[in-house]
Order: structure tokens, then sequence, then C-alpha cells
């Protein structure tokens, strides 16, 4: 019952973290002024924490710092190396719930630090802000669409936890080929990177944020994909051959494909 509950906890929190970062970053009480109440801070607005930064670059120098713990924390502790290590400490079936929580806390404290850097880069004018509005607001859906077109629950550590599976009894997903995976490997980065990007007024700490997050995906990828076609074999590298990483293709990857050429 233990596991059960911490799984549903930081299930809960890291999605509200994810989510509240995605408000954040768009200053939606800016924009929705009702909720400012409710979400008075925002990365161009009061910061969480003013720790007195006068000068730009001292800011933006900072601000840069705050992407290493959630890409160590996720390009670490996500790694099979370490997982096997981890588990003399904490069981399989916490695992991944532990990882979630530990990530959720990674993007508070990045939020939480980060220090406003409010001059515009650039400023779409009416009536194609409204275009570049919308594009975000489909890029959001395609970053929380694509996880529930792989395995939502195995993700998040819903369905190992309430399993209470150990490494070796549990069935993983294994090769996940509909909807935006026959078109793109990561369309879940693929969306995060088009929602933070899509802005109608881009300011410079705005455009930072966006820049750290893109550098995050691209040390990410790679060591995803080895850990991936290392559990899946030939099937994960002839989709890593034939599928572009974050540009969708024309046509959709299709498993056949790869059988005739084995046979």
């Amino acid at each position: 019952m233990l596991r059960q509950a911490f799984a549903l906890l930081a299930y809960a929190y890291g999605m509200a973290a994810v989510t509240y970062m995605c408000a954040w970053v768009w200053n939606l009480s800016t924009l929705v002024p009702q909720l400012a109440g409710y979400m008075p801070h925002t990365i161009d607005g009061k910061p969480f924490i003013d720790l007195g930064l006068s000068s730009t670059a001292a800011r933006a120098g900072f601000n840069c710092l705050l992407i290493l713990p959630l890409s160590i924390q996720h390009n670490i502790m996500a790694r099979t190396k370490v997982k096997a290590h981890m588990r003399k400490v904490v069981p399989f079936a916490w695992e991944r719930s532990v990882f979630v929580a530990c990530a959720g806390t990674a993007v508070l404290t990045m939020m939480h630090l980060w220090q406003p850097m409010p001059q515009t880069v650039w400023k779409v004018l009416p009536p194609y802000d409204l275009l570049v509005v919308c594009g975000g607001v489909l890029a959001f859906v395609l970053f929380l669409s694509s996880t529930f077109a792989i395995d939502h629950l195995d993700l998040f550590g819903l369905r190992q936890a309430f399993t209470g599976a150990d490494e070796h009894s549990y069935r993983y997903p294994g090769l996940v080929l509909n909807v935006f995976y026959t078109f793109v490997r990561h369309p879940l980065y693929l969306g995060l990177l088009t929602f933070l990007f899509c802005a109608p007024t881009m300011s410079a700490g705005r455009l930072l944020h966006a820049l750290l997050c893109l550098a995050f995906v691209l040390w990410s990828v790679p060591l995803e994909e080895r850990d991936l076609e290392a559990a899946m074999g030939p099937a994960y590298a002839h989709y890593r051959r034939s599928v572009p990483a974050l540009i969708p293709a024309l046509k959709p990857y299709k498993a056949e494909t790869m059988m005739r050429k084995n046979m």
C-alpha cells in the first residue's frame, strides 16, 4: 500500500511540476489576469526568489547553471548501469516513481531560482500572433498525448508500483509503433521544444530557457537511444536508422519493411 501511495503522489507531483512549468514559461497569469492570484510568478515577471543580480549577463550565467540539476538527474539516473546500482537500495517497483519525484523537484528548483530577463527578442504582431499561440497549444497537446501513445502508466512508474514486479518478471512495453512514433522517434521532445519556441512575444529569458531545453534534449536523445537499442536489439536499430529523431518524416515508418529485409 505504501508503494502504491508513493507512486500516486510522485505522479501527481511530477505532472503538477511540468504543468506549472508550462504555465510559467508562457506567462499565463499575465495573459489571463484572473490566474494571477493562483500563479503570481512567471518567467518574465516576479521571480520566486530575487537574488539581486543586477546585470543581464549575470542573470543569464546563473540561469544557465539551473538546467544542470535536471540534466544530470535525468541523464544519469535513467541509465541502465546506474539503475542496477540503485536497486541495491531502491527496489525496481519503486524505481520509476523515485525518478519522477526527483525530476519534478529538479524542474521546480529551476523555476524557483530562475532570474527574469524580460528584454524582448521578437514580437509577432496581430493577427499572426494567434497562429503562433495555436501552434504552441497544438505542440502542448502533442507533448502530453505522446506519453499516452506509448505507455503512460509505465512512463510515470504507476504500472511498476501497482504490479509489484521485479526487473526480471516485469513486462516492458517494447517498441511502440503507433500514432506519432511512426513519423518521429521522439514526439514528446518535439512537442516540448515546439511549445517552448512558439512565443508571440519572446523575451531573452524565455529564449534562453528554450535553448537550454534544446541542449538538454540533444544530450538526452543519444543516451536514451543507446539504452533502447541495447534492450530491443535490431528492431530498434532499424527503426532508429529509418525514422528521424526530432523532425517528422513525410511518410510513416512500417515495421513490415524491416521484416521483409530480414526474410
